[in-house]
């Protein structure tokens, strides 16, 4: 209930909750300063997970199931998940279609989970997945939620290559939630300068200033990502976007 202090430590899913650390080395230094009582302040947190029925029809929609007492800690803790906003589909759709037309040819495209980069997919008349990794060849779907085995041959078989990914509505993670297919080995043979961000208008105005997350468990690949980085957000529209580790 909400009379102990809860802590959720990060551990690599999609996490849809307001529950946990940003990652896990931010979730040891809220412990410490727990138990030494340097954090007082608490408050009620929504503990939520995805909906399974509107998973099994393509959705990524999130279920508040309770709430647990968390930290006061809004730099440390990540935010609750959200959808995408209503109304905003013909604006996705919009910036999928132009995504997708910009696309490169002789280019291998390691095409990561969400609504997004779904969107992106369906504008190339192919079928992926909404929470798996795809692989994309010249318009044509050449590996369907692939594992990273799986990315990691392809890239010996394909010597340009992309990574294309999305962030998570509210916590604006880009890599460590749900994507771990896409490894730190991936991004580092891929190079991080091919890695491209798309995100709806909504979702980054939702994080209201907040830098974008990566957790990838590798500090050397994180701190490769860290800095300013364009995020697609529109036709031919982009963002500048700080991404910290």
């Amino acid at each position: 209930g909400t009379l102990v202090p809860t802590l959720g430590i990060p551990a690599g899913c999609k996490m849809h909750s307001a529950v946990f650390a940003v990652n896990p080395r931010r979730a040891g230094e809220i412990v410490v300063e727990l138990l030494d009582g340097r954090i007082r302040s608490f408050h009620d947190a929504e503990v939520m997970d995805i909906d399974e029925s509107s998973f099994r029809q393509n959705r990524v929609q999130s279920r508040l199931y309770g709430y647990l007492k968390a930290p006061d800690e809004p730099v440390r803790m990540q935010g609750m998940k959200s959808g995408r906003a209503p109304g905003e589909a013909a604006s996705v759709a919009g910036l999928a279609g132009s995504v997708a037309r910009r696309m490169e040819r002789d280019t291998l495209y390691i095409v990561g989970p969400g609504s997004t980069t779904l969107t992106v997919l369906e504008a190339l008349d192919l079928s992926g997945t909404l929470l798996g990794v795809d692989l994309v060849y010249n318009r044509e779907l050449v590996g369907r939620d692939v594992a990273e085995q799986e990315i990691l041959a392809a890239l010996d078989r394909y010597p340009s290559r992309r990574i294309l990914v999305t962030i998570i509505g509210g916590q604006g993670v880009v890599f460590g939630r749900g994507n771990q297919q896409i490894s730190a080995e991936v991004i580092r043979r891929v190079g991080t300068a091919n890695v491209l961000i798309v995100a709806s208008k909504g979702k980054m105005d939702a994080l209201l200033g907040r830098s974008l997350l990566t957790d990838t468990g590798d500090m050397e690949i994180d701190e490769a990502l860290r800095g300013y980085r364009r995020v697609i957000v529109g036709v031919d529209e982009t963002v500048m976007a700080k991404v910290e580790c």
